[in-house]
């Protein structure tokens, strides 16, 4: 059975940043309420899970923010990511995983990785994954005599995927 979707109101999301910010650690960290709300959600009680906590309030400063919660100085990304970050990292990822990577997938793949963005970034750089990845698609498979990045016409060939030999 498909797990129904619940939707929140932007008014729930913060009483759950504040309800978790009450049992974990202040600040509260993104991956702290992360695996709160997915321990809640296995014990069978409703809540958002940190990613649509992120994708609804734009990131995870503003949401505490929003939630009236401290907000760590010290953390925090300060890398601001594009299009093309988000098209190379799922073609890395693409290619390292030998599949087309879901977000689930994307998101294991990526972990302990601070230099790619994160799923939801990815999400946010087009209207839809899907967008993405058909982009991406081009440089896991390029098209019959595509030119290598930063090669002349004069020297035609096939790209490879990095690493391939």
């Amino acid at each position: 059975m498909p797990r129904r979707r619940e939707r929140y109101s932007d008014d729930d999301l913060r009483a759950a940043l504040r309800e978790a910010a009450q049992e974990l650690a202040a600040p509260l960290r993104y991956h702290a309420y992360r695996v709160w709300a997915r321990d809640r959600q296995e014990h069978g009680l409703a809540g958002p899970s940190a990613q649509t906590v992120v994708l609804r309030l734009q990131t995870w400063r503003q949401a505490l923010a929003a939630a009236g919660l401290p907000v760590s100085t010290g953390s925090g990304r300060s890398r601001t990511y594009d299009r093309e970050d988000g098209v190379r990292a799922l073609a890395q990822a693409w290619r390292e995983l030998g599949r087309v990577p879901s977000v689930k997938a994307y998101e294991a793949w990526r972990a302990g990785r601070r230099d790619l963005p994160s799923p939801v970034t990815v999400r946010r750089l087009a209207d839809n994954w899907d967008d993405l990845l058909r982009e991406a698609s081009v440089r896991v498979f390029p098209p019959p005599g595509a030119l290598r990045p930063g090669a002349d016409s004069s020297t035609p060939g096939p790209v490879s995927p990095a690493g391939a030999p």
